[in-house]
């Protein structure tokens, strides 16, 4: 999405330079939006990392589950 709102940037520049007002104001809102997009799908896959999940580990025996909490390192029997 920042990719692409860059790319709009320029077509926002070219769109003003060669004086064509309604693809100005297109260009524009396309900048606005994909900014945004990008700004918070970061911000979310941002905090998404941050959140802590258990690993559950699956010993050879598939009628156990483990869940292994990953700041102490103990392991609880898997609760769904």
């Amino acid at each position: 999405m920042l990719m692409s709102a860059v790319a709009a940037a320029g077509l926002f520049i070219a769109a003003l330079a060669g004086g064509f007002e309604g693809w100005v104001v297109i260009a524009a809102v396309a900048v606005v939006i994909l900014f945004l997009g990008g700004f918070f799908s970061l911000r979310a896959g941002t905090r998404r990392a941050v959140e802590h999940e258990p690993i559950i580990y699956h010993p050879d025996s598939t009628d156990v589950s483990v869940e292994i909490d990953p700041d102490t390192g103990e392991r609880l029997p898997h609760r769904e």
